[in-house]
């Protein structure tokens, strides 16, 4: 049998491209605000060809669930609701290794917005006697601190250690 096929075949150039695979180098950190602000957390990762993917577990960790459109290094909550307190992010980077890079675990608390239900009220009292004012206020981690007026309320300035929800003036001169 005859062949008059030349004996030498040469093939196209073949390129091959060498990817690194994704590192972190900051993690994401936990967030805390106050309900109707943002939060945003961020990763710093180094590779070739890294896509982001976040998301959240509203069980205590248990199970995480992609977010729609999450998908950059930074993770942006606006108008944050009570209702996302204690919810768990991370983000899960994917590059030419085949499995994906996960973040740490970060938790979103959400402090209640204050909110005063009932105000002080003025008070009468014999001089020498006692007056208490008190004050009832809602939210999350709530720090108190009263403040007096001398001239008519145009400016005011704190009464040292007077930080409870009720102001106790004893021996009222």
């Amino acid at each position: 049998v005859s062949n008059d096929c030349p004996s030498t075949v040469t093939s196209n150039a073949a390129t091959l491209t060498v990817s690194t695979p994704a590192s972190i180098s900051a993690q994401p950190s936990n967030q805390t605000i106050c309900s109707g602000e943002s939060a945003t957390f961020s990763v710093t990762a180094a590779g070739s060809a890294n896509t982001y993917q976040w998301q959240v577990s509203t069980d205590n960790g248990s199970t995480f669930t992609n977010i729609t459109g999450a998908t950059n290094t930074s993770l942006t909550l606006t108008n944050v609701s009570a209702s996302s307190n204690n919810n768990i992010y991370h983000v899960v980077i994917s590059s030419c290794s085949p499995v994906g890079l996960t973040s740490t675990n970060v938790t979103l608390t959400v402090n209640a917005a204050p909110s005063i239900t009932t105000q002080p009220r003025d008070q009468s009292a014999c001089e020498g006697s006692n007056a208490i004012f008190s004050s009832v206020i809602s939210g999350s981690s709530l720090s108190y601190q009263w403040q007096v007026s001398t001239d008519g309320g145009i400016t005011f300035s704190d009464i040292p250690g007077a930080t409870n929800s009720s102001l106790s003036i004893t021996n009222v001169t």
